[in-house]
């Protein structure tokens, strides 16, 4: 701001590239008022500084960065009625504020808006209207940005309760777009890599993998490979529980929060093991899995 300032005292005329860049560094800097306040001279300064999709975003971005939910979606929607199409970067720094808010639905409405379920409305009017801007569906397709900062905003709600079915429902389009456990990899249905993964994004693959093999088994009628299912972790460090890199509380090793969601969240446990000589592996024995799909068949 300072420096802006001293470009005006110096009768240096201000343009677009001046402001987007001073309110990319509010956006670093979490600093919303500054942010807002930039968008506004922005707005008044004539044709040649009218804020553009990389202003807009930093300025989400910003008020992101401070919880500034409700700032962030009315950035959102006045670029959009202004006629600027956003793209995934803009969609993915709205994402960002609504977990940093903890608004689930809304981020729910916009990832089913970027998978092209819904058309893009503006949510900050009385009355919701669709936005004037219709993005190019091709520029806003979800990555693991996304899919990770959704799924993240689900398990981590106002309420404190997680909202695995639709968490699930995410993580199997991500799935299906190639976005996580793609086939070309080297996962398969027995083996699976997490390494890398949040601790919420891990546990929606743990349930995706074993209620893949128990459909399998299900619509076949017959008894899945005497195969074991190993999930790769890695030994590494720890993760914040809820998966957002502004968490607080405790935190856990993905190996150790993957073998306490087998145990805990399937009925039977899943009991796994780690292998003396693969200690970055959990794997779900052959015998175990068998009870656990027998208990669902029955």
């Amino acid at each position: 701001m300072k420096l802006l300032d001293q470009m005006k005292a110096d009768g240096i005329e201000l343009d677009g590239y001046s402001y987007s860049s001073a309110i990319s560094a509010c956006g670093h800097g979490g600093r919303w008022k500054e942010a807002l306040e930039l968008i506004r001279q922005m707005k008044e300064g004539g044709p040649k500084t009218r804020p553009n999709r990389v202003a807009y975003t930093a300025a989400i971005t910003a008020c992101g960065r401070s919880g500034e939910w409700k700032h962030a979606l009315e950035l959102f929607d006045t670029m959009r009625n202004e006629g600027l199409q956003p793209d995934r970067v803009a969609y993915n720094a709205l994402v960002f504020s609504l977990r940093v808010g903890r608004r689930p639905n809304e981020a729910y409405e916009i990832w089913s808006e970027m998978c092209g379920k819904t058309q893009g409305i503006s949510r900050t009017t009385t009355t919701k209207k669709y936005a004037s801007a219709r993005a190019d569906q091709k520029h806003i397709l979800p990555d693991e940005i996304t899919v990770s900062e959704i799924i993240a905003t689900l398990h981590r709600t106002a309420i404190g309760r997680p909202n695995s079915t639709r968490i699930d429902e995410v993580f199997s389009e991500a799935v299906k777009r190639g976005i996580f456990l793609n086939p070309n990899s080297l996962n398969s249905m027995w083996e699976v890599d997490l390494s890398g993964m949040p601790l919420p994004v891990a546990s929606a693959a743990c349930r995706f993998v074993l209620n893949n093999i128990l459909r399998i088994a299900q619509a076949s009628g017959t008894s899945p490979p005497d195969k074991d299912v190993q999930f790769i972790t890695g030994t590494g460090k720890s993760h914040a529980m809820n998966g957002g890199d502004d968490d607080e509380g405790t935190t856990t090793t993905l190996r150790e929060h993957v073998r306490g969601i087998l145990s805990e969240e399937f009925d039977p446990p899943l009991y796994a093991t780690i292998p003396k000589r693969a200690q970055g592996t959990v794997v779900i024995r052959n015998a175990v899995l068998q009870k656990w799909i027998s208990s669902k068949v029955a």
